[in-house]
């Protein structure tokens, strides 16, 4: 039983594949580049090149294999980004029933049960939409925000004493999740049986507001921060002069207001998974 991961020198696909592996799964890693690929050779993984946009690399890639896991790339640096993703997803679909893979497990997001007002996430929404259409099982496993996404604060508090936040309201709890923690839950999935479209939200073992965030990296660097709030009406400004473009910088402005206003939320209707690494572990492992 060989099971494809696509997205694999990331952090969701690679955490996927270590798991797989170190329970002595057989993982094919899909690189778009050979020489990123030679990690996990050494790892045992095979290697097979194939780009998302090329539809008959993956038919290929996916040949032969039990399940596949997808996910999309961040491409919210080009202008028309959410038909580009679409675009993405339609390769996958298209190689998926070319190669007759048996099942799909893909990373989607929390919000992604919504159709409009979510900005960014709508790309998890369409992808979700399109997956739907399989008449094979598939797995939509729902992350919360990634721990990964605050190590910018941790630099920027270790490096000037100060970090910004985009929160309206910086006290409310909200959901954030480990990497390796949607990766145990990606992997346990691909292993198991099942039917029809299934829905896995993953939460944290607790939830954090920002300031809990910003509290624990004063903590770990035993200094005091400065908090410099980012008032909502300058999100879309600063995005671009991060160096999006106008529609990329609407996307990511318009789900911040969407976190703001209680709207940007899980469904709370699928599957849960509980991954257990805390704030606090994961800033101590990047010290």
């Amino acid at each position: 039983m060989v099971f494809a991961i696509v997205g694999i020198t990331g952090n969701v696909g690679g955490h996927t594949a270590d798991y797989l592996l170190s329970e002595g799964k057989k993982v094919r890693a899909v690189v778009r580049d050979e020489k990123k690929g030679e990690p996990w050779k050494a790892k045992g993984a095979e290697i097979v090149v194939a780009d998302v946009n090329d539809e008959a690399a993956l038919t290929k890639a996916f040949t032969g294999v039990e399940a596949v896991f997808l996910m999309l790339p961040p491409l919210i640096f080009l202008p028309n980004w959410r038909a580009e993703n679409l675009k993405i997803v339609h390769n996958y679909i298209n190689a998926i029933k070319n190669a007759h893979v048996k099942k799909v497990v893909y990373l989607s997001s929390m919000g992604a049960h919504l159709p409009s007002g979510t900005g960014a996430i709508a790309n998890s929404h369409d992808f979700e939409t399109e997956i739907f259409k399989l008449d094979i099982p598939t797995a939509g496993v729902r992350g919360g925000s990634f721990f990964e996404n605050s190590l910018q604060h941790l630099k920027a508090a270790e490096q000037y004493g100060q970090v910004y936040s985009y929160y309206l309201n910086p006290d409310v709890k909200l959901p954030f999740v480990a990497t390796k923690d949607i990766g145990r839950a990606a992997a346990n999935t691909l292993a198991e049986e099942w039917k029809g479209h299934r829905s896995i939200e993953v939460h944290g073992p607790k939830p954090y507001s920002i300031n809990d965030v910003f509290k624990i990296i004063s903590d770990i660097l035993k200094k005091e921060i400065k908090i410099v709030p980012v008032p909502p009406e300058n999100y879309h400004a600063t995005f671009k002069a991060w160096g999006l473009p106008d529609e990329g910088a609407a996307a990511l402005a318009d789900m911040h207001h969407a976190i703001d206003s209680g709207h940007l939320t899980f469904e709370g209707k699928g599957e849960r998974f509980n991954g257990p690494t805390t704030y606090e572990e994961f800033f101590a492992s990047k010290k």
